[in-house]
């Protein structure tokens, strides 16, 4: 509990992601539905002293999401956790195959035009590296700059039984909500393999386009949304045939990535059973 600028905030929690671990699920669909606290939007993040002030709210909720531990990826982290030292994070956790899937298909979506061995490697010279994998780090990195520490939670527990998850999460906060009002549907449609490998084939084909020349940009971005909108209707109309035959990702590096992170996935679910098991 504490003041700041005239007003009394006497809980503040923070949503901090990851990203591609249902992030904009509990943004659109279960956040806005919590009574009892002051829900800020991510892109309202930058208002919320406004926000807050003008509501004088007992509870608040922010919400972003950030690779925690990525270097300059978790600045609005540290920014909360000078303003609001005892602000409680919530962080949710992806199986680590999982995540890297999710993060390389997203990286596809993005105009990345690069093989999964490229992206990610454990000789460690991909674009995606071993130390972005590891979630003790991330956790740690949360207990450094809060009082308390995170309430972690799982994105196959919430595919397994949300409303368990959002019971569970309703009852750390302490806020109360309708449950008829929680739409369980993704808000993101994924693509997919079909026309995910028909996106990586025509990002490696436009990779040299000057994307980074101010001039180009407003141009390159408009035409390269229409290429792929026009491959994905295109692969729903033959969905049998691709540049690519080939899975996007080895089966045996899915393993060899739950094998490689096996203690630290351990490590995390054994930190959200000691803490916060409600």
């Amino acid at each position: 509990m504490r003041k700041k600028s005239g007003y009394r905030v006497m809980e503040i929690y923070f949503h901090v992601g990851l990203p591609r671990a249902a992030s904009t699920f509990f943004q659109y669909n279960v956040f806005p539905h919590f009574k009892g606290v002051q829900y800020i939007k991510k892109h309202s993040f930058n208002k919320r002293e406004n926000i807050i002030s003008r509501t004088k709210p007992e509870k608040i909720l922010l919400s972003t999401e950030m690779d925690i531990g990525k270097e300059n990826k978790f600045e609005k982290l540290k920014l909360i956790a000078k303003e609001y030292p005892e602000a409680r994070a919530i962080l949710v956790l992806r199986k680590h195959s999982s995540w890297v899937k999710s993060k390389y298909f997203y990286f596809i979506r993005k105009h990345g035009s690069l093989d999964f061995h490229e992206f990610f490697n454990f000789e460690n010279s991909g674009f995606f590296k071993i130390e972005h994998l590891e979630y003790k780090r991330k956790i740690e990195l949360i207990e450094g700059l809060y009082s308390h520490k995170p309430y972690v939670i799982f994105q196959e527990d919430i595919a397994d039984d949300p409303y368990l998850v959002i019971k569970k999460l309703s009852a750390f906060m302490g806020v109360e909500y309708d449950i008829n009002k929680i739409r369980l549907s993704k808000v993101n449609k994924s693509f997919s393999q079909t026309e995910l490998r028909r996106l990586l084939y025509l990002n490696k084909k436009l990779k040299n386009w000057p994307e980074k020349v101010k001039m180009f940009n407003l141009v390159y971005r408009a035409f390269r949304n229409l290429l792929i909108r026009l491959v994905v209707i295109y692969s729903k109309l033959t969905p049998e045939k691709s540049p690519y035959l080939e899975s996007l990702i080895p089966g045996e590096a899915i393993a060899r990535i739950d094998n490689y992170f096996e203690n630290d996935w351990n490590y995390c679910k054994q930190y959200a059973e000691e803490n916060y098991a409600i």
